[in-house]
């Protein structure tokens, strides 16, 4: 019964999460690199925790908010860069079943993101030398409608051993990121961004330690 409340509450705070991700990059960051955005809580001591787990798979978020596995070859190199940065930050990767101190969850969302630019009129001053006048001129441009797709990597961590010690009622997320890239139709480019995105989270967090 513990484990199928656990797991109702996981879902929720991945419902909850999601509908507040964190400050959204515009199309001029993604075009130049990963935009990485880590949040935490100042006053959790990351370091009386020791063990973690992380499922192998990744899951991917529809738009129906749907979760169905992304392609085992990415889902193993994400969980293997988010195990090895954890790993050595002192932490210990167990099975669920063992009763972790943290949970990690790790989900991957794409965005369709239109831009509308407004039409503008233009004034200028246009005199005509075989006159004996001046005149005001204008001239009107049109709206038009751009798109990008982004995509985003949710790295939840879960403080499970609290929520146990302290029967809370609720889980609760003492650290949170989010990696936001320009979403590609080569899935190779979307891994290679997401690994970069992955280490830069942890470097950001010096606090999350052992």
């Amino acid at each position: 019964m513990r484990h199928l409340k656990l797991a109702a509450m996981i879902l929720l705070s991945i419902a909850v999460f999601n509908s507040c991700l964190l400050p959204y990059p515009d199309d001029s960051e993604l075009y130049a690199d990963v935009a990485t955005v880590t949040s935490h809580d100042a006053d959790q001591d990351f370091s009386k925790f020791n063990t973690y787990s992380i499922s192998d798979t990744v899951y991917f978020i529809g738009s129906d908010s749907t979760l169905d596995p992304i392609q085992a070859q990415y889902s193993t190199q994400i969980v293997g860069a988010i195990v090895s940065n954890m790993n050595s930050r002192g932490y210990t990767r167990v099975e669920k079943s063992q009763d972790p101190d943290l949970i990690i969850n790790t989900t991957a969302s794409e965005n369709l993101n239109i831009i509308v630019y407004p039409g503008y009129g233009y004034d200028y001053w246009d005199c005509y030398y075989w006159y004996y006048y001046c005149d005001w001129w204008y001239y009107p441009t049109y709206p038009t409608v751009s798109s990008y797709k982004s995509g985003s990597l949710v790295i939840d961590i879960v403080a499970l051993r609290d929520a146990i010690d302290g029967d809370l009622g609720y889980l609760p997320i003492p650290w949170t990121s989010v990696v936001y890239a320009l979403s590609s139709t080569d899935p190779d480019f979307n891994l290679d961004k997401a690994l970069q995105g992955i280490d830069e989270a942890f470097a950001q967090s010096p606090y999350l330690t052992k």
